[in-house]
């Protein structure tokens, strides 16, 4: 009787280490566990065919006193705004007309005579 336990035990222990092997024989380090959290870092990757977007070019007003900004490139065009020293305006993309440039200020787009304003 002794023995059969003993048989029986043995037969036990190697069917359970068995089953263990097949674990270990189907073990991916890889493989994410069904219980695991998200991390707060993420991975970015970039895609290197994108290209940055570039900063919007700005001028600094550099006039005496106030500048005016106008609807139009030229004087004869009406003011819409005035400008004062120290004002940032934000260059558009349009082409100047000779010294005047386009600018944006205060959500108003408008000119201004490009010698009273300093590149930044």
């Amino acid at each position: 009787m002794t023995k059969k336990i003993l048989v029986m035990f043995l037969l036990l222990a190697l069917a359970a280490g068995l089953e263990a092997c097949a674990d270990i024989a189907n073990y991916d380090p890889y493989a994410i566990p069904a219980t695991a959290t998200v991390s707060k870092y993420q991975i970015v990757t970039l895609n290197a065919s994108s290209t940055p977007t570039p900063q919007p070019r700005t001028c600094e007003v550099i006039a005496a006193q106030a500048l005016n900004l106008r609807a139009g490139a030229g004087v004869n065009n009406s003011v819409i705004a005035w400008l004062v020293p120290g004002d940032i305006l934000t260059l558009t993309n349009t082409q100047p007309r000779g010294a005047w440039i386009e600018v944006v200020f205060a959500d108003r787009t408008g000119w201004v005579n490009s010698n009273y304003c300093k590149g930044k």
